[in-house]
């Protein structure tokens, strides 16, 4: 049996309870959690439970499986604590005690590649940038060195 907490970006979490060892996930119905948006793979993650122990696979997602923020490469174990990212959702794995752990901290979230979310997150607006010094400020006055060689030991040639 699989247990686990599913958490959109800016959404409610929401308990799923599986009576079987594995769970596939993706866009497409035929998948067991089917998340239809624009960064999910028809075919996207598989969760296993083997031995009492869970583990997480991506079947050649174009976005990958992340777990803890890092792109998982292969079949991976995973625990309670640990937090699976696929797209815009957190998964999280109800543990031994019945507990889940970092449901809603979508800190260390991967950027999403794909701009058909519509998550509230990502409707959020984005502030305007700082207004430019006003002339006769100190930073107006200060000296623009054009230079690309200013002898820092960096160098910015084109035959790199």
């Amino acid at each position: 049996m699989i247990k686990l907490t599913l958490t959109e970006k800016g959404g409610e979490p929401k308990v799923l309870t599986f009576d079987k060892d594995e769970i596939t996930i993706g866009r497409v119905s035929g998948n067991d959690i089917v998340l239809a948006k624009g960064n999910i793979s028809k075919r996207h993650s598989r969760l296993t439970m083997r031995g009492g122990e869970m583990e997480i696979a991506d079947l050649k997602s174009t976005n990958g499986t992340y777990v803890n923020g890092r792109k998982i490469t292969g079949p991976t174990p995973i625990a309670a604590s640990d937090r699976v990212y696929v797209g815009d959702f957190l998964i999280g794995i109800e543990g031994p005690s019945g507990a889940t752990a970092g449901l809603a901290d979508f800190s260390d979230m991967p950027p999403s590649t794909s701009g058909t979310s519509t998550s509230a997150a990502r409707r959020m607006p984005v502030p305007p940038p700082p207004p430019p010094p006003r002339s006769g400020s100190a930073a107006s006055r200060l000296p623009i060195d054009d230079d690309d060689d200013a002898g820092d030991g960096s160098s910015s040639s084109e035959d790199d």
